[in-house]
């Protein structure tokens, strides 16, 4: 463990060059690589003049303290990650369709848009920004979207939204744009638009159904899936990777992290969040970003 603190910290130190949050990690490393000293020097103390009968009660808080110092230092590393791919976003324009970063092929498409109530700040989620930031926050989301369904040069294509408390037949809320792919013509992009223009957030996150879904259509190659929760309705995230893998080859699913969780993550569900949105990507060849 004190082989693995130490080259935390030394990476730390290596990127101390590079920006402003770089100097606070190798500051935080060097703190670490001091204590870690503190502490062996203690425990050895310990050891030295402890009975055999007496439980090593300091150096266990002292172990229990350097897991902590570990762990933050990994999601320092990871919030400064997202922080920097954050700030370089925000210096593109918006109007270029081609930063979200597609991976698959653009012929059959199926865009899958959360509507669960953590897009506009309901649930109980941690968020840093206020009520009417989290609506606006949203509707920007809804915009973006349009914006590819406008500008993206795919021949058909569907948008699904997913989210809610269930049906009163126990089914997930989802919604489509469409019964099926359709050739993407202006008049069939703009008809999208105006239904996305209508949808609301509110409830759960089904997204194992809306992939399972998006697969069923005939001919859909890609799948953009934006979405800012794990999901909670119609299968957890373990069924959801399962479900992936299980159909490994078929469909590139790239992912759009959306919302302090998946940008800052500071908790446990947040790294959840993470790791769960990474790892649909990473299954289905996919791509991968934070908004």
């Amino acid at each position: 463990m004190w082989k693995r603190i130490h080259r935390l910290s030394i990476e730390g130190e290596e990127n101390s060059s590079e920006t402003l949050s770089d100097l606070s990690l190798s500051m935080l490393g060097v703190l670490m690589i001091a204590f870690t000293g503190y502490i062996l020097k203690f425990r050895s103390e310990i050891v030295a003049h402890s009975e055999p009968q007496t439980p090593p009660v300091a150096v266990e808080e002292f172990e229990k303290a350097i897991r902590q110092l570990e762990k933050e230092l990994r999601i320092a590393h990871i919030k400064q990650d997202h922080l920097k791919k954050q700030t370089e976003e925000k210096t593109k324009p918006l109007g270029n369709p081609q930063l979200f970063g597609l991976n698959g092929s653009l012929t059959n498409i199926a865009f899958c848009l959360d509507l669960s109530g953590s897009m506009v700040g309901e649930n109980g989620q941690n968020y840093s920004q206020s009520p009417a930031e989290l609506a606006n926050r949203f509707e920007e989301v809804k915009d973006r979207l349009k914006l590819m369904v406008r500008s993206l040069g795919f021949q058909n294509f569907t948008v699904i939204g997913f989210g809610g408390n269930g049906q009163p037949n126990g089914k997930p809320r989802l919604v489509a744009s469409t019964n099926g792919l359709v050739p993407a013509t202006e008049a069939s992009r703009e008809a999208a638009c105006r239904q996305i223009d209508l949808w609301q957030a509110g409830g759960g996150t089904p997204t194992l159904p809306a992939l399972q879904a998006a697969y069923r259509m005939p001919g859909v190659e890609h799948v953009v899936l934006l979405t800012d929760g794990l999901p909670t309705l119609g299968g957890k995230q373990e069924d959801v990777l399962s479900f992936l893998r299980s159909n490994r080859g078929r469909v590139v699913v790239d992912v759009v992290g959306v919302g302090d969780q998946s940008v800052q993550p500071d908790e446990a569900s947040s790294m959840a969040l993470l790791d769960f949105t990474r790892s649909v990507a990473r299954i289905t060849g996919g791509f991968f970003q934070a908004w």
